[in-house]
């Protein structure tokens, strides 16, 4: 506990010192976790700062608001920056959905990528976002050529701007 509060305590002291780091140059999004707490993160804390194929996620991720991950969730889905999206779950996220529970970053892959091959490419298109504390819910619909989603539903628990549970809810209809 006492670590999480130091590094707590060092981010948000971190914060405060990014209208000077700005002045001097530096650029924040490039600024690593070792340079804003002064030390090197623990074997146990670098699984919340790195993929396991070794893409590094913004370490500033943990100060957003449940209904700002899911904002950014969506343009880095919506850009095609599948690393950064993966950067928004907690390490031993779990997703489920009818067909079972995947659990951790790389089973989420995984899962995405399923998904993105059924829908060709069609990016969902969001129709309702409705948030309280740490729960946002999602609504969606998707349409293809040869398939259709009308009622998509997405529901997210979000602690510390990580997503550590979805569930997924989609109605599919072949052969429009």
């Amino acid at each position: 506990m006492t670590m999480v509060r130091r590094i707590v305590t060092s981010l948000v002291a971190a914060i405060a010192l990014l209208p000077s780091m700005a002045a001097a140059g530096q650029d924040s999004e490039l600024v690593t976790v070792q340079s804003l707490l002064g030390f090197e993160l623990p074997p146990e804390l670098k699984q919340y700062t790195h993929l396991s194929n070794g893409y590094r996620c913004n370490p500033w991720r943990f100060l957003r608001t449940p209904k700002q991950v899911i904002l950014e969730h969506q343009a880095a889905l919506l850009s095609g920056d599948i690393n950064r999206a993966m950067c928004d779950y907690a390490p031993n996220a779990r997703v489920l959905t009818a067909d079972g529970v995947d659990v951790g970053r790389d089973a989420i892959l995984q899962g995405f990528l399923a998904m993105a091959d059924l829908f060709g490419g069609v990016m969902p298109t969001t129709t309702a976002i409705h948030h309280t504390g740490e729960v946002v819910m999602v609504n969606w619909e998707v349409y293809t050529p040869f398939m259709s989603i009308p009622d998509g539903v997405d529901t997210f628990v979000i602690r510390f701007g990580q997503i550590y549970y979805q569930t997924v809810h989609a109605r599919v209809e072949f052969g429009n």
